[in-house]
């Protein structure tokens, strides 16, 4: 992976990318962080005693004239160093310690040192649980495949596999080590992975969702809804036709009634997920499950006729699909029992 030089280059880089989500008035002093962050591990005293590697670092930068917050962000990099541990109590800590930890997963996928069963000798779990952590904390919506592409970006002429399977690798890792954060938090895991799978998108956005969906799961409507949608999905698994409904085509009031009704639905969940108001967008999904367990009662979707068959099921594929961008209901354990992690 280089030199330490190298890899406070592209730490610079990742800080200042962190920044701009967040406190980009703060950009350079984050980058001054970064290219000093691994200076005190040249010094005898870091050589013999490697524990002060931050401390020493600390108090070099304060006494050499840097801000208050670029020398504390010398220390407050290397946290959290476990799960417990304290987070970073600055902004210019947070950029750096986050740059320094998702350097380190890339970098480290990226050349083919990926953990394996329970060894992982770079600590890789514990650095993406401090990413996670410290993002949500700061409260800061960086979209997690952006900031493993910033990082990949900076470290392309070290990867010896391409970049698109680091890519892929990298995020599947993210994915298990949030479900893994999740549940420890007392989350039902069934519900982390009905969230996660629209895709890793940011940890404010899927906490968010997340809660609301915990708490819809308290609602009568909660089980009935999952249970229709989970027959939908079923149902058109295997359909990969075009999503187009024609109206012409159908034989009975439920089709009808459906199709009427979803495209105005499927506009107001679509609206309340993209403005974060997941709660609103998971009980407009719950008026529509009467409609939706009326047509699979009245009317048969697997007709003979191949042309009304695809019609039904492209009404039911277009309308899952739009539900399960939010979170997806197969993932959903069965009579309100969570799954266990």
């Amino acid at each position: 992976m280089g030199t330490y030089w190298e890899k406070v280059e592209r730490m610079a880089d990742i800080a200042e990318f962190v920044a701009s989500f967040g406190f980009p008035a703060k950009a350079k002093d984050c980058r001054r962080a970064a290219f000093l962050s691994k200076a005190d591990l040249t010094t005898g005293v870091i050589k013999e005693f490697p524990e002060l590697q931050g401390v020493m670092g600390r108090h070099y930068a304060s006494k050499t004239g840097e801000s208050v917050e670029v020398a504390q962000s010398v220390f407050e990099h290397y946290l959290p160093k476990g799960q417990s541990d304290d987070l970073p109590t600055t902004d210019v800590g947070a950029a750096t310690a986050i740059a320094d930890k998702i350097d380190m997963v890339c970098g480290c996928f990226g050349v083919g040192l990926i953990p394996t069963g329970t060894a992982d000798p770079y600590g890789l779990r514990r650095h993406t649980l401090g990413i996670l952590t410290i993002l949500e904390s700061r409260g800061l919506r960086i979209p997690i495949a952006e900031l493993v592409d910033r990082s990949l970006a900076t470290l392309a002429p070290k990867l010896t596999s391409p970049a698109a399977e680091v890519r892929r690798k990298v995020l599947e890792f993210v994915v298990a080590r949030y479900l893994n954060l999740m549940v420890s938090q007392g989350a039902p895991a069934d519900l982390v992975e009905a969230v996660l799978a629209p895709g890793l998108t940011n940890v404010v956005d899927l906490r968010a969702k997340l809660d609301a969906l915990v708490a819809f799961r308290a609602d009568a409507a909660f089980e009935p809804l999952a249970e229709v949608f989970k027959r939908a999905i079923n149902i058109t698994k295997a359909y990969d036709g075009p999503l187009a409904v024609s109206g012409k085509l159908f034989e009975h009031d439920e089709e009808r009634a459906l199709h009427a009704a979803s495209a105005d639905v499927s506009g107001r969940v679509v609206a309340a997920a993209r403005d974060g108001r997941y709660g609103e967008a998971f009980r407009e999904m719950a008026g529509l499950q009467p409609l939706v367990a009326a047509f699979f009662e009245k009317v048969l979707v697997m007709a003979k006729d191949e042309t009304v068959r695809n019609n039904r099921l492209a009404l039911l594929k277009g309308l899952s699909a739009v539900f399960a961008s939010v979170a997806d209901f197969s993932k959903v354990a069965s009579s309100g029992q969570p799954k266990q992690g």
